[in-house]
């Protein structure tokens, strides 16, 4: 009755919740360009601006928090700016935060889904028997912790650089994740992808400083 209890709690989340058995969920940090750059601009310094809810803010905030690192051994300059959640909030302060500095491109965050999923495993397992050298058998107990839940964030986020807010976009790209919420090393990775695809597209340059 204590296992059916802990199933029937956690239906009761606010999140989907799915159920696997001895299934292994990878990181996925994947970011395909959907219009690619083709002449060389090799920009120097970026405002960067993402929107959305609070899981999408700390999710971009994580990408910035790696991203400085990579950013600073190329010697680009950036500020980060977070808009808000709604679109007139997220219009209106785009157009100060452009006004507020000189930069030769923006990099715009823009979350288009964001979803958190809380997945239980089951990791049920019979008794196991084992026969020794003298003959005899003993048995290992079932596993005593039969569950194990997980808190997943999957994000769908729509990446631009444009050279103004009036011209059309240089890049774009897409970033799609399916990661473990406490898993902070899988934003070194995103930050490193991003930084790959802006230099395959000639955005900025190849050359560490």
């Amino acid at each position: 009755m204590k296992h059916l209890s802990l199933i029937v709690s956690l239906l009761i989340l606010p999140c989907s919740i799915l159920a696997q058995t001895h299934k292994n969920y990878r990181s996925s940090k994947n970011i395909e360009t959907l219009q690619s750059n083709t002449v060389t601009k090799n920009y120097k310094s970026l405002l960067i601006v993402g929107s959305g809810s609070m899981a999408s803010r700390k999710f971009i905030h994580d990408i910035i928090y790696e991203l400085d690192k990579q950013l600073a051994d190329y010697a680009i300059s950036y500020n980060y700016i977070y808009l808000g959640a709604e679109d007139a909030v997220i219009n209106d302060n785009l157009k100060k935060s452009v006004l507020s500095g000189k930069y030769d491109a923006i990099l715009m965050i823009t979350p288009l889904r964001s979803t958190q999923q809380t997945i239980v495993y089951s990791n049920q397992s019979p008794p196991s028997t084992m026969r020794m050298p003298d003959g005899s058998v003993i048995s290992a107990p079932a596993n005593p912790y039969p569950y194990r839940v997980e808190d997943r964030l999957l994000e769908k986020v729509e990446l631009q650089v444009r050279e103004n807010l009036d011209s059309e976009p240089v890049w774009r790209g897409m970033l799609q994740t399916d990661i473990r919420q406490d898993a902070q090393k899988v934003f070194v990775g995103i930050s490193r992808n991003l930084i790959a695809e802006m230099q395959e597209n000639k955005l900025i340059s190849d050359t560490k400083k």
